[in-house]
């Protein structure tokens, strides 16, 4: 007899005693002449095992936000349903820059009755926005159409961080590493040194460092900081790991695909989990500090204002319902946030209007037009050098998959939910900064 075989055909890979059932089985196999017997003799051993629940037939209530403009991928549609049709799902969105990813699609937003699902948050757990806004008085905005002073600005972003695997700070200190929650299981703990190397480093792909020219909806301009980066290979190393034991631990009870599944809210593991994205949620937070105060002191320019928002994140309601939104901003009323673009196309500080029906969510950025594989295959270096020539942008490390046809046309993103957001201010890239060829180790 294949004991393995027949424990799996019957229910048994998915439980916690599954091991101590097939040393069992294994010892007695001898004493049955059928696998029949066999079973019944376990069920008599162990128990029975339950009848998994399975996903449900139609998925939650969901709402879209494209437009005839945009290329529409199916398939990333066909994600977000799946992940609809969990037996805990309440409700979704898809927002303007939906495009396929693991498990829930980038843009993808998913509701779920006091549950909780790695795969959903991701695996750059808590990626996010920050925008240093400089005084007037600190420099003028119109200085940045000079190239020398655009060179200035590339040296000063260059001296503020470094991108991709193996970028370490070293030295850096920050709050957050002294977090008691570092110390909540040997998983994480094991993380704290990487955690240490690569504080205040920026991730690869398509993670950046901008120098941006903005003009508010009063007309005013300004200069700004603008980052893009998240909870590094710490994060990803979180986000996969914690995914698995999800898997697991959904499989126990529910039948469903690899990928979605997902931890109670009162769960051991649910509690855990939830303190350690909260964690990452904070280092993300302190790498982005930690840029923008090294920028500061490199050339010597103060802010007057700060804005930053996550996505990658997950949050729970008084209700108990956990709002994920993979790839997707915060958008309650009046809550200030930032949709980026492209390495040469517009980004946009925005203010929430709080609708109800995307859950009260955005999109998180434009949104890629093709993989990173076709993106890279319909390169024009030709094409891509006029396009930042003719808008005067000074850039460094941008690889082919990160060019401005790799993406959606921001503009009409934000023009396909202007019932989610309302604009404050358009930004133009001046001086772009990526990881260029580096290697990625945090999800991007």
């Amino acid at each position: 007899m294949d004991i393995n075989a027949i424990l799996k055909r019957a229910g048994w890979r998915s439980r916690e005693d599954f091991p101590a059932a097939a040393q069992w089985a294994a010892k007695h196999r001898n004493e049955f002449h059928s696998e029949e017997a066999l079973l019944q003799a376990l069920n008599a051993q162990f128990g029975a095992p339950q009848t998994r629940i399975g996903m449900r037939e139609r998925p939650a209530s969901y709402k879209l936000w494209l437009s005839p403009d945009l290329p529409v991928d199916g398939n990333a549609i066909d994600q977000l349903k799946t992940a609809l049709s969990l037996p805990v799902a309440v409700g979704g969105a898809g927002m303007p820059d939906l495009h396929l990813g693991y498990s829930l699609p980038i843009g993808g937003v998913v509701v779920l009755d006091r549950a909780i699902a790695p795969a959903f948050v991701g695996y750059d757990i808590s990626c996010m926005m920050m925008l240093s806004v400089f005084g007037p008085d600190q420099v003028d905005a119109q200085e940045l159409e000079k190239e020398k002073v655009r060179k200035k600005f590339l040296n000063w972003v260059l001296d503020s961080t470094s991108f991709g695997l193996g970028a370490e700070t070293g030295g850096l200190d920050h709050a957050v590493m002294h977090s008691p929650v570092w110390k909540e299981s040997a998983f994480i703990k094991g993380l704290k040194d990487l955690a240490g190397a690569q504080l205040g480093s920026s991730g690869a792909g398509n993670h950046f460092a901008d120098i941006v020219q903005g003009r508010y909806a009063n007309g005013e301009t300004f200069v700004g900081l603008l980052t893009h980066s998240g909870s590094r290979g710490v994060g990803n190393k979180v986000g996969h790991h914690y995914s698995e034991l999800a898997d697991r631990a959904a499989a126990q009870k529910y039948k469903v695909p690899h990928g979605y599944g997902w931890f109670e809210l009162d769960s051991d593991l649910g509690r855990e989990y939830q303190a350690v994205m909260e964690l990452m949620g904070q280092y993300a937070q302190a790498n982005h500090e930690l840029i923008h105060a090294r920028f500061l002191e490199a050339s010597g320019l103060e802010r007057e204002q700060v804005y930053a928002n996550k996505h990658n994140f997950a949050w729970e309601d008084e209700q108990g319902r956990v709002y994920h939104r993979k790839g997707a901003t915060p958008a309650q009323a009046g809550q200030m946030g930032i949709i980026p673009g492209s390495s040469g196309s517009e980004s946009y500080l925005v203010r929430g209007k709080g609708n109800p029906e995307s859950w009260f969510s955005a999109s998180h950025g434009a949104g890629r037009r093709y993989s990173r594989s076709e993106a890279k295959r319909r390169y024009d270096p030709g094409y891509f050098e006029k396009h930042m020539r003719k808008l005067a942008i000074t850039y460094h490390g941008v690889a082919a998959d990160e060019t401005v046809s790799a993406y959606k046309d921001i503009n009409q993103v934000i023009q396909a939910q202007l019932d989610l957001v309302e604009v404050a201010a358009v930004m133009t890239p001046k001086v772009v900064v990526m990881g260029g060829l580096q290697r990625a180790d945090d999800g991007d």
